[in-house]
């Protein structure tokens, strides 16, 4: 759940929100990007709040702690190097819901 997300200490003076209005869903993102090397880190829904994207490799063991993947988004362009996450809902596009 989002509520739990939340950066390390002292991390968040390298995060900065970029509210993206572009988005295949006409739905307004926010994507919090490190400052330092651009990477995107989480992103944000308007229409839903429950809902965070998380780039796996910003996180510690690929993120297998307290949270359990179950969504798959963009699998289309997954480049080859990048595992495919099992058990997971898979989607080739932003789902809309809201």
């Amino acid at each position: 759940m989002l509520q739990n997300f939340e950066f390390d200490d002292g991390s968040e003076q390298y995060v900065k929100v970029y509210h993206d209005t572009h988005t295949t869903t006409g739905q307004e993102q926010q994507r919090r990007s490190c400052t330092e090397c651009g990477g995107v880190t989480l992103i944000t829904l308007d229409f839903n709040q429950s809902i965070g994207i998380v780039a796996l490799g910003t996180m510690d063991d690929r993120g297998q702690g307290w949270w359990k993947v179950e969504h798959d988004v963009f699998c289309n362009n997954r480049s080859a190097w990048v595992p495919e996450m099992k058990d997971t809902i898979k989607w080739d596009a932003m789902p809309v819901s809201g």
